[in-house]
């Protein structure tokens, strides 16, 4: 039984230390440069695609997690059909590394 705040301070330290283990200091991997090779080729975001895919929304379901309802997505599909371009181009070529991108 511990009594004092010392007392109880160090068995609270001792049960964490028999619980906890020490690992090893970390050591990081070595990143150096690659060459990518990859046949992957710039992704396809032309306004058919995109106006097909808004042609197909299922306006009867319910909003996403965006709380955009489907129905104002289709209504205001052909005047949407270029900023979702650039929105999908610009994502695109800042988060794919640009190896991926890269013809071949």
């Amino acid at each position: 039984m511990a009594h004092t705040n010392l007392e109880k301070a160090e068995a609270l330290g001792n049960f964490f230390a028999s619980v906890f283990v020490s690992e090893p200091d970390f050591v990081s991997p070595n990143l150096q440069p690659r060459t990518c090779y990859s046949s992957f080729r710039d992704p396809l975001f032309n306004e058919q695609i995109i106006l097909e895919k808004l042609n197909n929304l299922k306006v009867a379901k319910s909003p996403g997690p965006d709380n955009l309802h489907p129905r104002i997505l289709y209504e205001l599909r052909h005047e949407l059909i270029l900023p979702l371009k650039i929105l999908f181009d610009t994502s695109c070529k800042s988060q794919i590394p640009l190896c991926w991108l890269v013809r071949s």
